[in-house]
């Protein structure tokens, strides 16, 4: 063999040294570079949605007003409202942190956990026509306690409320009495007034509590008949009935007149057949669109006069022009709000959550609206889009929100997120392999006989599990903490994983670091050495770990969380320590090892 086929041999040979050598090094930095880069592009990369306008089919039927008339019984005492139903598609306001409301055949159901709940219905009473008014409300706790508080009050002055605390198994009854003679005097050129009233339901525990009945009763010296107006689209489709559709932008305004005395008020319509129950006489009612709810300019409105007689209800049915708007994510994620604007001044509508997958009511002649989108992406990307869309008033509309991601295994990415979390996956077995090559060039006796080494395996592995879980009380979905990706994921509706970044990222996950990985990588390079296993060498190092996760476990627990095997892993990792220590030293007693295998 000459000398370059030796020299060229060595060279071989010691490339193959260096790379057995440093090989692991090596690869865990080209990890750590391409990481990086893929990070730095998704950082400048634009994950704003593609937002689009399209007709879904033509608007068929004609406007105009269907008038029926029925027999019915008139009386001095009307019930304005006698439904348990406290929801919005029953004109109630909803106001809750957090609570589940559901209608069962003995009445409606409402949970609660440590939070509270509003409801709010408005009321307009012809005050001028009606003596008092009488609110009766049953409850009854099924679990827990509660205060339960009702109130009537009208939008100008103070009003009159009762208040009790129902415990479990029992059951109370409010009763709001108020005479509208006070009123009739002092807003005398006022015909109809505006009244709210509310029910709140707070609790300091867990609680469930049953409305068994609502009665909310109006007296009057006159006779009263009920008139019912539903407002519908042209195809005679209720606009308030569907409780998957609603209106948007504008109000739905009943303006009632008497013909008889000149008498005016402005209702907004709340209910598919909103009822009034008025006097004998002669009435007229413009029904449409408004920007406002005060009197002021209508956009697709009609108008039905008829006359109210004794033991004869009017029902009219009022063909508005209207369009149906509807939104379609793809794909679909939790944390976007979508705002829509028309004209006029409070021509807006806000939208997030679970509301964008209903549809909703404009009136034909808006003219155009600009669509607002504001996301936070995966990965806690914000973003935001501004379009504006005209519209023909001919056709139903779709608003397509395409959004670069895809559901891949479950989990909202893009091919890019892929991408950072095979690298990021390959960085992990890297390190790892690493590792136990570093505790694999020590000796196997000593290192398989070190009691740390089963503490230090249940951190490592415990790492990467995940740690906390937390259940929403009302919706039933969850979201998960991993902590070495820095990240939450939150379970939606639609199955899938929605990862996420909190506000503390930036801060906890350095913190995480320095107070997990380094003291962990620490007590790695004292496994299999001679050091006592219960030297503060030992010890401290394996106590960071724990005592990070104990504190913020303890944190989140009073939050609501519920560990999870990754913590759980954590915490029992010096558990596994005494108990090795202890077989160790039993084993001593018995068969005393070499001096070199002593750790304890």
């Amino acid at each position: 063999m000459d000398g370059s086929a030796v020299s060229l041999a060595r060279r071989g040979m010691r490339l193959r040294v260096l790379v057995r050598k440093y090989g692991d090094d090596l690869i865990i930095i080209i990890l750590l570079l391409l990481l990086t880069r893929a990070l730095v592009i998704s950082s400048t990369v634009d994950y704003s949605p593609r937002v689009s306008l399209s007709p879904v089919g033509s608007i068929s039927g004609t406007r105009g007003v269907d008038r029926t008339y029925q027999s019915c019984l008139s009386s001095r005492s009307v019930h304005l409202i006698n439904s348990t139903r406290l929801d919005y598609y029953n004109g109630w306001d909803v106001a809750s942190d957090s609570y589940n409301g559901s209608m069962y055949p003995d009445g409606f159901r409402v949970s609660l956990v440590k939070s509270s709940v509003t409801f709010q219905r408005e009321l307009y009473i012809p005050i001028q026509d009606y003596e008092s008014i009488s609110v009766s409300l049953q409850v009854e706790a099924l679990s827990g306690s509660a205060n339960v508080s009702m109130s009537l009050t009208p939008s100008i002055r103070a009003g009159n409320h009762s208040e009790v605390e129902v415990k479990e198994w029992q059951t109370e009854c409010l009763v709001v009495n108020m005479s509208l003679d006070e009123l009739k005097i002092q807003y005398v050129d006022y015909w109809m007034w505006q009244f709210y009233s509310r029910i709140q339901i707070s609790s300091e525990e867990q609680a469930e509590i049953l409305i068994h009945s609502l009665d909310i009763e109006a007296h009057s010296s006159e006779i009263l008949t009920p008139v019912s107006v539903d407002l519908q689209n042209t195809g005679q489709d209720s606009l308030l009935s569907d409780p998957h559709v609603r209106p948007a932008f504008w109000y739905l305004l009943l303006a009632v007149s008497r013909l008889d005395d000149g008498n005016r008020a402005l209702v907004r319509a709340q209910v598919a057949n909103e009822t009034l129950y008025l006097p004998i006489g002669n009435y007229s009612i413009r029904a449409g669109w408004s920007p406002t709810a005060n009197w002021g300019s209508y956009i697709d409105y009609e108008q039905a006069d008829f006359a109210i007689r004794e033991n004869q209800t009017t029902l009219l049915g009022i063909r508005l022009p209207t369009v149906r708007l509807s939104i379609e994510l793809s794909p679909y994620i939790v944390y976007v709000s979508v705002t829509m604007r028309g004209t006029g001044p409070d021509a807006s509508l806000f939208l997030h959550g679970m509301y964008l997958e209903q549809s909703f009511y404009l009136p034909a002649s808006v003219g155009s609206i600009n669509i607002s989108v504001s996301h936070v992406a995966p990965w806690s990307r914000e973003g935001r889009l501004d379009s504006q869309f005209e519209l023909d008033g001919s056709s139903n509309l779709l608003v397509y929100i395409d959004y670069p991601y895809l559901v891949l295994l479950g989990v909202v990415m893009t091919y890019l997120d892929f991408g950072i979390l095979v690298l990021l996956a390959g960085l992990v077995v890297a390190v790892m392999t690493r590792l136990l090559r570093l505790l694999t060039q020590k000796r196997t006796e000593p290192l398989l006989a070190d009691p740390g080494l089963l503490p230090f395996l249940l951190i490592l592995l415990g790492a990467f599990m995940p740690w906390f879980r937390y259940v929403d009380p009302t919706s039933g979905l969850s979201k998960t903490v991993w902590p070495w990706l820095g990240v939450y994921t939150q379970q939606m509706r639609t199955g899938v994983i929605f990862p996420y970044q909190d506000e503390f990222w930036g801060f906890g996950l350095p913190i995480f670091v320095l107070l997990f990985w380094v003291p962990l990588f620490e007590a790695a390079t004292r496994i299999g050495t001679p050091t006592p296993a219960l030297s503060s060498d030992r010890l401290v190092p394996m106590a960071f770990p724990v005592v990070l996760t104990l504190v913020l476990g303890l944190f989140l627990a009073l939050q609501g969380w519920i560990p999870e095997v990754g913590t759980w892993m954590i915490l029992l990792s010096p558990v596994a320590l005494a108990i090795q220590i202890g077989i160790q030293r039993v084993s001593q007693s018995h068969d005393p090892l070499p001096d070199e295998l002593h750790y304890g």
